[in-house]
């Protein structure tokens, strides 16, 4: 990689840190989704532009150093400490991811890079929320963690679809963009 590279690189590691880091400092439902929407996007973004290897990597250092920094950490949930979240919250994140960026991955050929971005983020959702509802069983009740789980799919689904919108926008824009300049260069240039 040359130095361009391997500073976006790193900028993209830091970025997917700071969002693995902050998924355990919430507890809304809302909030938890976002930032996992987020890291998600991160991680596929870097197997987009540096290989799955690489996203892989990337991911499982920010575990490593976010477990680190919050091995101390009490997670509150209405006033009462709930041990053991932070490391089943990791191992939903690297599932998670390993499944999102398998189908970002696989899909390469066949569709494109919004819809591939958007499979891969509902397939991690679904992960996550499987994962977490299997913690959640023994602390709630089944129909509190069906709650969650639902409320766990449906904001990050919203989520996601956004993301997508938003992404197809912008791709719509810069193209419009970029076909009218081209057009104006060619008609000054006849």
């Amino acid at each position: 990689m040359n130095n361009i590279n391997t500073k976006f690189y790193i900028l993209l590691v830091i970025l997917l840190g700071i969002f693995t880091y902050s998924l355990n400092l919430f507890n809304k439902i809302s909030q938890c989704s976002l930032v996992f929407v987020f890291l998600a996007i991160t991680a596929n973004i870097i197997s987009e532009l540096y290989g799955r290897r690489k996203a892989w990597i990337a991911v499982t250092l920010s575990i490593i150093v976010s477990f680190c920094l919050l091995w101390d950490f009490n997670y509150y949930i209405h006033g009462r400490v709930i041990n053991g979240i932070i490391l089943v919250s990791f191992v939903s994140i690297l599932l998670s991811t390993y499944c999102s960026t398998s189908i970002f991955v696989q899909l390469k050929s066949t569709c494109s890079l919004n819809t591939r971005n958007f499979a891969g983020l509902m397939m991690g959702a679904v992960v996550d929320g499987i994962v977490m509802s299997e913690f959640f069983v023994n602390i709630f009740s089944t129909s509190r963690v069906l709650s969650i789980f639902l409320k766990e799919v449906l904001f990050k689904c919203a989520y996601s679809l956004i993301v997508y919108i938003c992404i197809f926008l912008g791709s719509f824009l810069v193209q419009k963009v970029y076909c009218n300049n081209r057009t104006t260069r060619e008609l000054k240039n006849f």
